[in-house]
């Protein structure tokens, strides 16, 4: 099916579906969804599985879910006890989880922004070659490994706290990743 409009509605409750096209709002509990393609998604989902393969914009409430991305432009979450699987991300991610990860294996050198508060759970991130930006990174707990030829600025290493500031690449720009993990 192909609900492309941007006012349509699906609650999914013990049920599972699979879309072509979609924009608009979803509601997912203890079901599934494999979606084709997304326009300016809203997903509000808990105990489910979820496949996207390509979405423009999403916003998600999540919780207790398996969430899988091939491609997407912007990205905001708010989770618990989610893991999400991103293959590629366009422009920015907002993300707040809490006891679950989130990794992304290719971010777009043209992204805007990156900010990440994750609490008990782990961040991975992959930057497509000849990404630049600034990096603000802290962590409770945990490590933080960036790569070697990154230019710290400002490194602390504690007891149990880790954080470091530094750039990519010879012209960030704007472009920002902020993560802390507590």
């Amino acid at each position: 099916e192909q609900l492309n409009g941007s006012n349509n509605n699906l609650t999914l409750k013990f049920s599972s579906a699979e879309v072509d096209a979609y924009g608009g709002e979803i509601d997912v509990e203890y079901g599934s969804i494999s979606l084709d393609e997304g326009t300016n998604l809203k997903l509000k989902s808990a105990f489910s599985a979820l496949d996207i393969d390509e979405v423009s914009s999403l916003v998600v409430n999540s919780q207790y879910d398996a969430l899988d991305i091939d491609n997407i432009g912007s990205l905001d979450i708010e989770a618990k006890f989610t893991t999400a699987e991103i293959d590629k991300l366009g422009q920015s991610l907002d993300a707040k989880m809490g006891y679950g990860g989130i990794e992304i294996d290719e971010i777009s050198k043209d992204f805007t922004i990156i900010d990440i508060d994750a609490q008990f759970g782990g961040v991975e991130l992959d930057f497509e070659d000849g990404a630049s930006y600034t990096l603000q990174a802290s962590s409770q707990m945990g490590d933080v490994d960036v790569p070697s030829s990154m230019k710290i600025s400002k490194e602390s290493d504690e007891m149990l706290s880790k954080s470091i500031e530094g750039t990519m690449g010879d012209s960030p720009g704007d472009r920002k990743v902020i993560i802390k993990v507590s």
